[in-house]
């Protein structure tokens, strides 16, 4: 078992090496553009950006019905199998439904823009224009994104790094910085926003073109077949749709709830606070994708002991990726939302760093249970999941937010998250006797508590307000983290990460 799991352990660092590297350019990235917006433009035309880009990312979310889960479950596993001619029937059976629903939600937003825009406080014709620019992206972004989940499924992560965390994420910014030296309006940083997303996904089917290439069948296959590859595929992958819709809605509705329920000025400072999320998940994201296929793989070759070793040590990995993050962000709070500008760094803003940080810090240990229970098959039962934390978040949100502000919404994540981890890790436990628990997950707790709490915490109790005391004590942090990491490098099976390197040929002259 120990070559099987060296063998996978070197697969998955090789590519999602560089998928989180990728991730962590266009995490900071995208971090950037938040910083940019709300430094450049009042809090009302930023929380009108990001409540109606997260009207589009639930909208995308939407069109894509499940398919990236559907495509890296079945295009590895056909391969494995020897059924590589169903490979690109797969693909054709997740094509067509995507775009009809995208051109359908397109039409059918742009019709109801005005209404849309009024519910989230956008009135007039620039809000209405607003949602009607986002939803004439919807096709081009879903063929993108299928692209990319397709690219991913043959265990290729060069498109998804080089349009969606590389060239998306520099433009973005950019743009948004010519938007406010020209002083234009909403439409404009909307535009800034949505060109990007379109040049990328185009970028993205070019990709995915070339890399699918070899699996491409001149011959027309019997439509039985096709029948069959489409009811094999869609059986698996409609319940994904429903519960992808949903942890969508549970990572974005709030923004949207908030914007309703109080006002784009305090969704401006709700979406500022909470953008440490997305810059904690770059890795846990990023390893992931990497995952599903390699899980779908050793489940279709019932390797189970290789498939919780490499489920432990990917926990772990992901723990020591985020963990830093979230624990500078709670204790460095009000540094980091000085970052975002004076008007930012409320008590709310604070408390809602605080709840979010601790449920993220939870779920990350609780490791990949989800894509786990996906590549196992149990898509019925990750949607059930999906639905009873969606029906949480949404319940809690209208419950919490009237009463408490933005505290509310940032409780009513925090238990959707718990919730949804808490029964995913017995949906897990019970179909395959896994868990994530291990000493890899400790160690790595243990390491990033240690270094990054203690030199932060005197920074914080003084109540200084200086960046020069808060980057020395992140400095040391940092330094003394990576000195552990390397210290238990072997146990925490870090050393798999020298198989990133090309190797050298055999008999290849010493220069």
């Amino acid at each position: 078992m120990a070559a099987q799991l060296q063998h996978h352990l070197s697969g998955i660092a090789r590519s999602g090496s560089l998928n989180v590297l990728g991730a962590a350019a266009a995490a900071l990235l995208n971090f950037a553009f938040i910083v940019v917006v709300t430094q450049s433009f009042e809090q009302r035309t930023a929380g009108a950006l990001f409540t109606a880009t997260s009207i589009f990312v639930i909208a995308l979310s939407i069109c894509s019905l499940g398919t990236d889960a559907g495509l890296a479950r079945f295009l590895m596993r056909y391969q494995a199998l020897d059924r590589v001619g169903h490979m690109p029937l797969a693909v054709r059976a997740a094509r067509n439904p995507v775009l009809c629903c995208a051109l359908l939600l397109a039409l059918a937003g742009s019709l109801l823009s005005g209404r849309i825009a009024a519910t989230i406080g956008l009135h007039g014709a620039e809000g209405q224009l607003t949602i009607i620019l986002l939803m004439l992206l919807l096709p081009m972004a879903a063929l993108g994104d299928l692209s990319l989940a397709g690219a991913r499924a043959l265990g290729t992560v060069q498109s998804t790094v080089l349009s969606e965390k590389l060239l998306r994420p520099v433009l973005q910014p950019l743009g948004a910085l010519a938007v406010a030296a020209m002083g234009g309006s909403l439409i404009w940083l909307t535009a800034s926003w949505a060109i990007p997303y379109a040049v990328a996904a185009g970028l993205s089917v070019v990709l995915f073109r070339r890399v699918f290439h070899p699996y491409r069948s001149t011959e027309a296959p019997p439509r039985p077949e096709v029948r069959a590859v489409a009811r094999e595929f869609w059986t698996f992958s409609w319940p994904r749709a429903i519960s992808r819709i949903s942890q969508s809605i549970i990572q974005r509705a709030d923004i949207i709830i908030v914007a309703a329920l109080i006002g784009p000025a305090e969704a401006a400072v709700y979406t500022a606070a909470t953008r440490f999320v997305a810059l904690g998940q770059f890795g846990v994201h990023a390893i992931q994708q990497v995952l599903q296929p390699r899980f779908s793989q050793l489940l279709a070759m019932d390797q189970i002991k290789t498939l919780e070793a490499v489920f432990k040590t990917a926990t772990s990995w992901n723990m020591g990726l985020a963990w830093p993050l979230y624990i500078t962000a709670i204790v460095g709070v009000d540094h980091y939302l000085m970052l975002f500008g004076p008007d930012y760094g409320t008590s709310s803003a604070r408390m809602v760093v605080l709840v979010m940080g601790l449920a993220l810090m939870l779920g990350t240990a609780a490791g990949p249970l989800d894509t786990m229970l996906l590549m196992s098959g149990r898509s019925t039962t990750s949607l059930v999941i999906s639905l009873v934390g969606l029906a949480a978040n949404i319940g809690l949100c209208f419950v919490f937010v009237p009463a408490f502000g933005l505290q509310g919404a940032a409780f009513a994540w925090g238990a959707a998250i718990v919730l949804r981890n808490v029964l995913t890790f017995f949906g897990v436990f019970l179909t395959l006797r896994i868990n994530p628990f291990s000493g890899q997950a400790a160690l790595i707790a243990m390491l990033a508590i240690l270094s990054f709490g203690s030199p932060l915490l005197p920074v914080a109790l003084s109540g200084t307000r200086a960046i020069l005391p808060f980057a020395i004590a992140l400095s040391a942090g940092v330094l003394i983290y990576l000195a552990g990491l390397w210290f238990f490098r072997r146990r925490l099976q870090l050393t798999t990460f020298r198989h990133i390197l090309p190797k050298r040929k055999s008999g290849q002259a010493k220069g």
